[in-house]
């Protein structure tokens, strides 16, 4: 069984390194410059990452396309605002 994380590229990049790195998760090809949109996690099998711009994160997670993403709450908000049946949930 893999998981699928949907991670942030711009603003919140960085700070999601910070507390991936803190949880000892180290993730490679993420915010070292690199321009790939699929990073990797060090250590762990069966995890698969991918960036997106925020907005698009709560969407990929209601289309069922990844399992977790990281986001500002904004963006949940939104999504629940357009679309209230969504089986999203704020973590």
């Amino acid at each position: 069984m893999s998981l699928k994380l949907a991670l942030p590229g711009g603003q919140l990049a960085q700070p999601t390194d910070e507390l991936l790195r803190q949880a000892g998760l180290i993730v490679r090809g993420y915010t070292d410059g690199s321009r790939s949109y699929r990073p990797r996690l060090d250590g762990r099998q069966g995890v698969r990452l991918r960036v997106f711009r925020e907005k698009d994160i709560p969407i990929q997670i209601a289309l069922g396309n990844y399992d977790l993403g990281i986001c500002s709450l904004a963006w949940l908000k939104e999504l629940l605002i357009r679309f209230p049946s969504e089986a999203v949930v704020q973590l």
